[in-house]
């Protein structure tokens, strides 16, 4: 491979110092040289950096495109992040997971076609364990780099399937059988373990039980991740109010953790909610406190106050056990109606607007995509808890909606400062639906708020991207401008790099990415996106 040399550029190590004009050379997939000033070398071609950024690749600290990186039509998937600068994927979050499954699981087929869905052809996916999945994108090639995390929720869903558990919780045997799936994918490569606590299979996990799992994640030097139980501050997951709930679930999570030494990262630190924006210096003191006291706490965030997720979310966990009973207990029917409007009574401070995105492949419900649930409910004439479960049913739980405030006015600015925080898109492309601005705007858009906030040096907007995440899952060669990593390299244009993405517009171009390297090789030049394979599968150490 020929040796390339990026001349004259702004270089941004992702060590979040001052920046300096310099060159980078490459060969073949590594940096053999950063320098403050020229470099000379005649065998190789120049790529001319005047008055642009060189900068590490950026990381998503949150991604779910290990379901999608082998798609038929891949670019449509992954183009609009490596068009965004993002040159690796950290996936297997929130618990959902492509492999990890007990080896001759029944619920393979469910886990994987439910709010991510895998495309492998008829014949299903061929792996089950972390390591066979890791191996496969190997042989086939993968567009961009990817380090997963070894997903809970895939490995409870392999043993249970993905339906709620029984009221009283998961069998103890079953806790201990998905343990050990977990430990071999961390044993596999996986970069550390995330739970779900919102999602089926994940949504009854104990508190005894994460416990364990940290354990065994702090004896290999990793790092759970953890989309919170409660979110909000509004729940049913607490009954007292003088506490709120998110600040309450978390000081328990806390607590319970404190005394096993595991690294906690906390997936999307969001603030769903007026009645949530108001606890924002809560959380941010509860972790303080706890990191006061020896607790390793980081989070990762988004910059779009919108986020996707399940329409399982919108009722009651246990209550798809008894859907049949709905139907013919008029009383039960009365009494979930009354929890689900008290739930839903704060509503214009809580969540506002639930849009439909997805609606499962059921064409009666197509009409309604783009639609709040409130106006879908309007207009089925139907009240907003029948709605809701209607949707659930139809969709087998699979349904995926848009939920807009989930960050107050000036939190992103001001939770995107804080050291311990990294960014990242938690968004994928969605075939022939409503997009989600994140998958194509994320990390310019940090990069425009810094910027024109000036809250953060640009040198220090990037670490948050790059060199802090990777240290953060323990990748030990990227995330820096340094001889010897590997050349994963972003350049832009520092004084008008920014997003058009919106919810109005979601698919809008960005502005001042220039040029994108994977692994040395260019794939993307400003304007096109090279049909290749330069990614790598990143095993944690």
């Amino acid at each position: 491979m020929e040796k390339l040399l990026l001349k004259n550029g702004r270089i941004i190590d992702g060590t979040g110092k001052r920046g300096f004009v310099g060159d980078v050379l490459i060969k073949d997939k590594t940096i053999m040289c950063v320098r403050d000033g020229a470099i000379q070398d005649a065998d190789a071609r120049i790529i001319d950096c005047s008055g642009l950024a060189v900068a590490p690749g950026f990381i998503d600290a949150h991604s779910h495109n290990d379901f999608y990186i082998f798609a038929r039509d891949e670019e449509n998937y992954i183009g609009p992040f490596i068009r965004q600068g993002i040159t690796t994927f950290i996936g297997g979050n929130c618990g959902h997971g492509v492999a990890g499954f007990q080896k001759d699981s029944a619920y393979v087929e469910e886990l994987t076609s439910g709010l991510f869905s895998v495309d492998c052809g008829e014949e299903g996916i061929p792996w089950r364990s972390w390591a066979e999945f890791h191996g496969a994108m190997e042989r086939r090639g993968i567009m961009m780099n990817m380090a997963t995390l070894a997903a809970h929720g895939a490995a409870l869903g392999s043993l249970i399937g993905v339906d709620t558990p029984a009221p009283d919780g998961v069998p103890e045997e079953i806790n201990e059988k998905v343990l050990e799936l977990l430990e071999a994918g961390m044993d596999e490569g996986c970069v550390g373990v995330s739970l779900g606590l919102a999602y089926r299979p994940g949504n009854f996990t104990s508190m005894e039980t994460i416990k364990e799992i940290a354990k065994a994640v702090a004896k290999r030097g990793k790092v759970l991740t953890v989309h919170r139980g409660v979110e909000g501050n509004v729940s049913s997951y607490y009954k007292c109010d003088t506490i709120p709930h998110n600040v309450r679930w978390l000081s328990d999570l806390f607590t319970a953790l404190k005394d096993t030494g595991c690294r906690l990262h906390l997936s999307h630190l969001l603030f769903p909610g007026r009645e949530t924006w108001k606890t924002y210096d809560d959380v941010m003191a509860l972790m303080d406190h706890y990191r006061a006291e020896g607790m390793d706490i980081t989070f990762d965030l988004y910059p779009y106050s919108l986020g996707q997720t399940e329409i399982a979310l919108q009722i009651d966990a246990k209550l798809p056990r008894e859907f049949e009973r709905l139907d013919r207990d008029r009383e039960f029917f009365l009494q979930k109606k009354q929890e689900f409007d008290e739930f839903h009574a704060k509503k214009g401070a809580l969540m506002c607007d639930v849009i439909l995105c997805h609606e499962n492949g059921r064409e009666e419900l197509s009409p309604y995509r783009g639609m709040t649930l409130e106006n879908i409910a309007k207009k089925r004439e139907l009240s907003d808890f029948e709605n809701v479960v209607d949707i659930y049913r139809k969709t087998e739980g699979r349904a995926s909606v848009f939920m807009t405030y989930m960050y107050g006015p000036g939190q992103i600015e001001k939770e995107m400062v804080n050291d311990h925080g990294v960014y990242m898109t938690d968004a994928w492309y969605n075939p022939g639906c409503a997009q989600n601005p994140c998958a194509y705007g994320s990390m310019p858009r940090f990069l425009r708020i810094a910027r024109e906030t000036q809250n953060l040096t640009l040198e220090e907007a990037v670490a948050h991207m790059t060199g802090k995440t990777a240290d953060l899952f323990g990748i030990r060669d990227r995330g820096y401008l340094r001889e010897g990593y590997y050349a994963d390299i972003t350049v832009f244009r520092p004084e008008t790099v920014a997003d058009t993405a919106c919810v109005e517009n979601p698919e809008g171009e960005n502005i001042g990415i220039e040029k994108v390297l994977i692994n040395g090789t260019m794939i993307y030049d400003g304007k096109d996106l090279a049909d290749i394979h330069p990614g790598m599968i990143i095993r944690g150490k």
